[in-house]
């Protein structure tokens, strides 16, 4: 195998002083959270945000994690008694959300904020990254401004939920995981693995870069007794930490099981060994995703880039580290999620496509030009050329519709969530939309669960209800319908897609709560005892 200094990796000779390139990066880093924060703290939830949304506040209220208003019992969903605790995930993100919701307030806003702020971690990061593989300030600097302002990176600093922070353990950890392929050190897997443990304790989908760190701990060491024993330190720090878990696991190892072990199937397709092998069942599925979540013109650049790129490794070294980042984390990617269409956690995978993109222009206008200024006329062309592409499906035009409408209550959600608060009876039993089902909890409304129709999550039609919230989701999903509900009020522009709005729906008779909460109506299970605090 081939070492660190033969993959092309940048040693850890003495450097001039990089306060101008840092400098820069903190601009980029903090002109892409300010741009987001008015988007961030005023539009409603998005789709999953109503539960990664929540535990982290009950944990600061309560001390311990649930979503309280999806009092499930059904055997088979993913939040069985997850009103009570939850277990669907590891925990430090919603440990990383309290936090956020305890400085800043609680608001879905705050929940973002926690995202944007590991985002400009993970920016920071990548800097680092692209620094230390490319040897070149303006090529790092390339790729962490497209990196910033692609949607890679737009739509996770926009959710509640854990894909920037798994993202920014998974940058953390191969900084030590590349210098080790220079120094060997076991002081560098342990701290490769440390980070990874917390990236693992954050979301499963750290596992893309545990296999990663993994291979490049075998790449570090000289011999096979110092491949294994890099590989065992690694390995051994990162299950210590993300064993973690275990606290909270133990006191209810089969709800555990339930909630998280008996899903996973059922999300992601065939077992993990198997996908391993053979993902093909998986691929189709990950390339739409992908390819919906970054556009054609944005697939194009880092695809394009990494198949020149790899082109180049066929006969020069120093391009091979990035191919085998970019390649090994998208196929890992794909392996991990299975047919789980999630999208978020290409804040990861996609920030090595985007330093072979920057390499890749670099090289081409190396290879055309001959004088320093003619390449950095033509670099800065071409980049700006490349810019232009990014525009579309950037924000920009959601940005400038929040700030046209700054004073429209249909464009402030937690507003137009205490205004609709404000018309409905204190005393109903709300099903509400799950784009303002979290902004309700954390109001002060307890007396109301989630209008939501999916089968491994939560179904309406087992519970009696006063009146249904819906917003966009709830009448796409047809859930007033399902559940039989007369329409009798309505509030902000259903057709505007940047707005909030919703309609209030009646429950028959036959369905009405009459004062039952949710929790003890419901049909489809008894309801368990609280296992208490974590």
């Amino acid at each position: 195998m081939q070492s660190g200094v033969e993959m092309g990796i940048a040693g850890d000779a003495p450097r001039p002083s990089r306060r101008r390139f840092w400098t820069i990066v903190f601009a980029i880093a903090a002109v892409c959270l300010l741009l987001k924060i008015p988007v961030m703290f005023r539009q409603h939830a998005a789709g999953d945000e109503d539960f990664y949304g929540v535990p982290g506040l009950t944990l600061l209220q309560e001390g311990r994690l649930r979503v309280p208003f999806m009092p499930c019992r059904d055997r088979g969903s993913m939040f069985y008694r997850g009103d009570d605790r939850l277990l669907t995930l590891p925990p430090l993100y919603f440990f990383f959300q309290a936090a956020s919701y305890a400085v800043f307030g609680a608001t879905i806003g705050s929940a973002r904020l926690a995202s944007g702020l590991a985002g400009v971690g993970a920016i920071l990061l990548l800097g680092a990254l692209a620094l230390r593989i490319t040897r070149s300030e303006r090529v790092a600097l390339t790729a962490v401004a497209f990196y910033a302002a692609s949607r890679v990176v737009y739509f996770p600093w926009l959710m509640s939920r854990p894909d920037t922070l798994t993202g920014f353990f998974g940058f953390a950890s191969m900084l030590f995981a590349l210098r080790l392929l220079e120094t060997r050190s076991r002081k560098d897997a342990a701290l490769a693995g440390l980070l990874t443990g917390l990236g693992l304790y954050t979301h499963p989908f750290a596992l893309v870069y545990t296999a990663q760190e993994g291979l490049l701990c075998l790449w570090a060491g000289r011999g096979w007794r110092e491949k294994l024993g890099l590989a065992s330190i690694f390995s051994a720090t990162a299950v210590a930490v993300a064993s973690l878990w275990l606290i909270l696991i133990l006191p209810e190892p089969l709800l555990w099981k339930e909630q998280f072990l008996d899903l996973m199937g059922l999300q992601v397709g065939p077992g993990l060994s198997r996908r391993l092998f053979w993902p093909g069942q998986s691929l189709p599925v990950q390339a739409l995703v992908y390819l919906e979540h970054v556009g054609i013109w944005q697939c194009l650049l880092m695809i394009g880039s990494l198949l020149a790129a790899t082109f180049l490794a066929v006969r020069d070294r120093s391009w091979r580290l990035i191919v085998f980042l970019s390649f090994s984390a998208m196929y890992f990617h794909v392996v991990s999620l299975g047919t789980h269409p999630t999208k978020g956690y290409w804040c990861y995978t996609g920030g090595w496509l985007w330093i072979a993109f920057a390499m890749v222009l670099d090289r081409a206008v190396a290879a055309v030009f001959q004088t320093a200024h003619a390449r950095q006329v033509a670099f800065a062309s071409l980049a700006g050329a490349a810019a232009f592409l990014m525009i579309p499906g950037c924000g920009l035009r959601t940005l400038v519709q929040h700030i046209r409408h700054w004073d429209d209550i249909a464009y402030d959600a937690p507003r137009f969530c205490r205004m609709l608060l404000s018309k409905l009876p204190p005393d109903a039993t709300l099903a509400v939309d799950q784009a303002y089902v979290f902004e309700f909890y954390a109001a002060g409304r307890r007396n109301m669960i989630t209008a939501l129709e999916f089968p491994l999550v939560f179904s309406l039609q087992q519970y009696p209800y006063d009146l249904i919230v819906a917003g966009e989701y709830a009448l796409d999903k047809k859930v007033p319908e399902i559940n039989n509900g007369k329409p009798i009020a309505t509030y902000g522009p259903l057709d505007d897609p940047f707005a909030c709005s919703a309609v209030i729906f009646e429950a028959p008779p036959e369905r009405r709560a009459n004062g039952v909460f949710p929790a003890d109506g419901g049909n489809s299970g008894k309801r368990s005892k609280s296992s208490g605090p974590i």
